[in-house]
């Protein structure tokens, strides 16, 4: 089921012509061998890289839209298409900041620090948006955290947070100071990998806390010699940059915040016994890859 259409209200500098970019997304990308799950996930973080810092929520502070989400599965079952088909849309988005598919602590603090952002905002004489953000897209964790350090994972969880980051260097005396720091993340993965490349310790930390992850067993099976490629539609072109040209605070409904707050309390749902799962990881983070 689609989702509901945008209200005019928070719906940027025009009408969009879908009723859901998501879903749309979904649907265009049938005719990869990929899990909709899979699909949908893509489309989620594709329009949290383009929201960017421009739109927030308040809660006991601002709250922004980007996500660490990492799409989990056996090696062959679908991760990349979708991943790869979320990229070439962000690349239709001008001034979005890519960054590279393998870097260090110290390049991604570099690349942060080029990623500032500077939005105007004219209504009622509001002050002009400063901030950094920056988008990553890897078919494949391992080529991203290719060498774990305890440099990095700290500093992943920073920038999500988006929270000041300052980092002092002894070669040159150089001084990295960034006010606003944030990092929207869409990664694959194979389980195995994902506890190989984040050790044990690692998952005590609040990085992983952070992490959104996908898992699925689901890989529908087409013909693709009868399925031909297809070019991006121009109303999901449209309505992305529609997204992106929305600033602002969102508020939200009495009926979803208390939804949302019994959710927590609750806590999460017991997750069914899977062998090949808990072979990897412990019963504690098994839920996570099953959301």
């Amino acid at each position: 089921m689609a989702l509901n259409r945008t209200t005019p209200a928070i719906n940027g500098s025009g009408r969009r012509k879908l009723d859901s970019w998501i879903e749309s997304f979904v649907s265009y990308t049938d005719n990869l061998e990929s899990a909709p799950l899979f699909r949908k996930w893509c489309a989620i973080s594709t329009v949290a890289s383009v929201l960017e810092q421009k739109v927030w929520v308040t809660t006991s502070s601002p709250l922004y839209p980007n996500l660490y989400t990492f799409i989990v599965g056996d090696a062959g079952i679908g991760k990349t298409r979708p991943i790869m088909k979320a990229k070439e849309f962000l690349a239709e988005i001008k001034d979005l900041k890519l960054g590279p598919t393998s870097t260090t602590m110290a390049h991604l603090v570099d690349l942060m620090a080029e990623a500032k952002r500077t939005i105007i905002r004219l209504h009622h004489g509001e002050p002009a948006l400063e901030y950094f953000s920056l988008h990553l897209q890897c078919d494949e964790l391992s080529a991203f955290l290719n060498d774990y350090n305890n440099e990095l994972i700290p500093g992943l969880t920073t920038f999500y947070d988006c929270v000041p980051y300052a980092q002092g260097r002894r070669v040159g005396n150089i001084r990295i100071k960034i006010p606003n720091p944030q990092l929207n993340i869409l990664s694959g993965t194979t389980p195995s990998n994902l506890i190989r490349f984040i050790p044990e310790y690692a998952w005590e930390q609040g990085f992983t806390s952070r992490i959104i992850m996908i898992y699925s067993e689901d890989r529908p099976i087409i013909d693709v010699f009868n399925t031909p490629s297809r070019t991006k539609p121009s109303e999901m072109l449209y309505d992305l940059r529609t997204i992106d040209s929305l600033v602002g605070e969102f508020t939200w409904s009495e009926g979803w915040a208390s939804a949302m707050h019994n959710w927590k309390i609750e806590g999460y749902p017991d997750v069914p016994n899977h062998p090949k799962l808990e072979h990897y990881c412990s019963r504690r983070f098994a839920h996570l890859l099953k959301l």
